[in-house]
């Protein structure tokens, strides 16, 4: 294969930029990136274990992050821990297990995106957090990271989660919605972390006080429509209806919303509510 590469930008491309451009196969190129970065680079999107928990010690500010590899943000480098890493959210960022976590500032209560990232230089890698989604400010000698997941902080405490792989779920589900009138249909947001599209998994229960006829509508937060039912009561006396929908059902948009609308045709609600019970994050994998 030839690679055409004008001359007068040679000073402009690192050497590992030159050598990749001139290598003849994608083989040849893996080669010159393990020498450089002392591995062949895994698949683009790849990431395995890295998992974050509450810290069972401080669980208010700390959170742990297992052993496990990934691909960084740009599908260059391997991210790696060879074991479980506990940072700290009341710290900043300073390297090791035990130490700081935030890339900068104080912190405050929302939602805390946790990184994995890598000095290259070094072959050193570690765990930051940052309340940005996608531009972390870096440690100097790390250029490089992936997003493994995030974390929510709320009356000056970290909230209570599980992980199961791509997975989160609330320790205690999380009410998003309540209300016993009908809902023109609008974005309504939900417990779920922002600034990245996720799948949310839902628990929908309407209480009618009366016979009647209800329906709660849920659509994609990019979408313009609300036209799957999540919950339906038709009945010809009171009655308590539940509905779970799983990860897969909706997608959000990045400002945590998906498309709603409840309709009440007859009767009278008792109750009519959504609760969060957890949410599917790809993580950055396409």
């Amino acid at each position: 294969m030839t690679t055409l590469l004008n001359p007068k930008l040679i000073g402009e491309i690192s050497p590992l930029g030159i050598a990749l451009l001139k290598a003849a196969n994608p083989s040849d190129a893996r080669a010159i990136l393990e020498l450089a970065y002392g591995t062949a680079p895994y698949p683009p999107g790849h990431l395995f274990g890295l998992a974050l928990s509450n810290n069972t010690a401080d669980a208010v500010n700390d959170i742990d992050v297992s052993a496990g590899a990934c691909s960084d943000s740009s599908g260059i480098a391997n991210i790696a821990l060879a074991s479980t890493m506990t940072k700290r959210f009341d710290a900043n960022w300073f390297a090791g297990s035990g130490s700081g976590a935030l890339d900068t500032g104080a912190l405050v209560d929302g939602w805390w995106h946790v990184f994995a990232i890598l000095n290259p230089t070094t072959h050193t890698s570690d765990v930051l957090a940052s309340l940005s989604v996608n531009a972390p400010t870096l440690p100097a000698g790390y250029t490089m990271f992936r997003r493994l997941g995030s974390v929510l902080r709320e009356a000056g405490s970290l909230v209570k989660f599980r992980q199961f792989g791509d997975i989160f779920k609330w320790d205690v589900p999380r009410r998003s919605f309540t209300n016993t009138n009908a809902v023109a249909l609008g974005p309504l947001a939900l417990d779920v972390p922002p600034g990245v599209r996720v799948s949310p998994i839902l628990s929908s229960n309407m209480f009618l006080s009366a016979a009647g006829n209800a329906v709660q509508l849920m659509g994609d937060g990019e979408g313009t429509t609300a036209a799957m039912a999540i919950c339906r009561a038709n009945i010809a006396s009171s009655n308590t209806f539940t509905n779970l929908s799983g990860p897969g059902a909706f997608i959000t948009n990045t400002a945590r919303q998906v498309q709603f609308e409840q309709l009440l045709t007859s009767g009278t609600f008792g109750s009519s509510t959504i609760d969060v019970l957890g949410w599917r994050d790809l993580r950055d994998r396409g």
